[in-house]
């Protein structure tokens, strides 16, 4: 068995409109510091990095009736703290 010494980077991974839905969402609440203070929390324990990334310019097809999921478009990868200020 081979084991890495490289250090894991877990992705959370969303198109834009989703992290945007909850950014503005006032009854979500500013949950942004939070979910960043939880990564940072977790890097510094388990040594994991963790990136928020957002999808701009795609779209996402669900499958329905067996029919595989699709997604289309540029799916340009931005930090999600750079597509918006969160509400105050």
């Amino acid at each position: 068995i081979y084991f890495s010494t490289i250090k894991p980077t877990l992705i959370l991974l969303a198109p834009d409109e989703y992290w945007n839905r909850y950014l503005f969402n006032k009854s979500a609440g500013n949950w942004l510091p939070e979910i960043n203070n939880i990564s940072n929390k977790l890097n510094e324990a388990l040594g994991i990095e963790i990136i928020l990334l957002a999808m701009t310019g795609s779209e996402f097809e669900k499958g329905l009736e067996g029919a595989p999921a699709k997604l289309t478009g540029d799916c340009d990868l931005v930090s999600v703290d750079s597509i918006t200020t969160p509400l105050k």
